[in-house]
């Protein structure tokens, strides 16, 4: 069953807001956070995001030919679109945050979609899609399948994915006020994303560490 709450507008209308309205108003909030003195590239606050980016361009780099597309679901701020563009992999994106949209993504083809929205992407439109340090932030395991459904569906050729395996960092006052426990709502050992990656893709290569990466190319 899908969860809505429902949200009373500013015009006294009711309005029943699904998960990617949710997802897209909890994100914003969280990527307009720049506390006073935090690097928004540390380990604290975004986790090894460098680290991730660098096994994800060189694995491409190594395995896919230069030209191909690329799509990256969830961009954050749009550093992989950026890399791998001048790598000679014209890349698109989509984000959840309309902040980032305005400010670090203005420049860059960068779609503003939330998972539950790529039925809106149009199918076998890309060569690689990639899908990095997302999955495990959607609010069910239902949803975590429909999109790695949509990855395999939008691309032609490859899926990258890596997920999380630990328990996301907190943002105490910013999760109270969204309600939320964990932004890693979809928390699991690299067995079960293996399983899941393996419905609709061939696993290719993996790779493991505080997150899980599948190297996968889309069955048929």
């Amino acid at each position: 069953m899908k969860k809505l709450n429902l949200v009373i507008m500013k015009n006294g209308k009711i309005k029943a807001e699904g998960s990617a309205e949710r997802s897209k108003k909890l994100y914003d909030r969280i990527y307009r956070h720049r506390p006073h003195g935090v690097d928004p590239m540390s380990d604290d606050l975004y986790g090894t995001e460098t680290i991730r980016l660098k096994w994800l361009v060189k694995w491409i780099l190594n395995s896919i030919r230069p030209g191909s597309t690329c799509l990256d679901v969830g961009c954050g701020r749009g550093y992989l679109v950026r890399i791998l563009t001048w790598l000679g992999y014209p890349c698109d994106g989509t984000e959840v945050s309309q902040h980032l949209m305005e400010t670090d993504l203005h420049d860059i083809p960068v779609r503003y979609l939330a998972c539950e929205e790529l039925h809106h992407v149009d199918s076998n439109s890309y060569d690689i899609v990639v899908c990095s340090d997302v999955l495990e932030h959607l609010e069910s395991e239902d949803i975590v399948r429909t999109t790695i459904a949509h990855l395999a569906r939008i691309s032609r050729c490859w899926v990258i994915t890596s997920v999380g395996l630990r328990s996301a960092p907190k943002f105490p006052a910013m999760l109270k006020l969204h309600g939320v426990k964990d932004l890693h709502p979809v928390l699991k050992p690299a067995r079960w994303w293996r399983k899941e990656m393996s419905g609709v893709s061939e696993i290719i290569d993996e790779r493991q560490g505080r997150s899980a990466f599948f190297f996968c190319k889309v069955k048929g």
